[in-house]
């Protein structure tokens, strides 16, 4: 593949912004594979948003999380929210951390009577937040 000499937009933005500001906070977003690289502080503060999905994304904020640049931009219409230049970023679809209450399990269980693992493990995945594979872990 060639390269060319001049970089591209996203990487001239990204250094316009970053360049001089210090790596402040490390943080993940939720539960979700998002990371937010908080780079200086305050109302100077920009982050770097790493999406580490299959169709992954990097994303330059400021500091209210309103878009600066980003490498993909995309819909999701089924959610309601879009990931875009000048626009907000979604956090409002940033699954968070949350207990489940022994009600919800309960009633998750009853629910599922006496159906074999697998469908057990795909109603303890509608329950818990982490995914299936720590809902496969919990049944094993």
């Amino acid at each position: 593949r060639d390269k060319s000499d001049v970089p591209s937009n996203f990487t001239i933005k990204l250094r316009k912004h970053i360049r001089t500001k210090k790596l402040n906070e490390i943080r993940q977003l939720g539960v979700d594979r998002i990371v937010d690289f908080v780079f200086g502080a305050g109302d100077d503060a920009y982050h770097l948003i790493l999406e580490m999905y299959s169709q992954g994304n990097i994303i330059l904020t400021d500091s209210k999380y309103e878009v600066l640049t980003l490498l993909r931009s995309h819909r999701d219409d089924d959610k309601g929210f879009a990931v875009m230049a000048r626009h907000p970023y979604p956090m409002h679809a940033v699954r968070l951390r949350q207990s489940v209450q022994r009600r919800e399990l309960e009633e998750a269980l009853g629910a599922a009577g006496s159906q074999d693992k697998t469908n057990l493990k795909g109603i303890l995945a509608n329950i818990i937040p982490y995914g299936p594979a720590i809902a496969e872990h919990v049944v094993l």
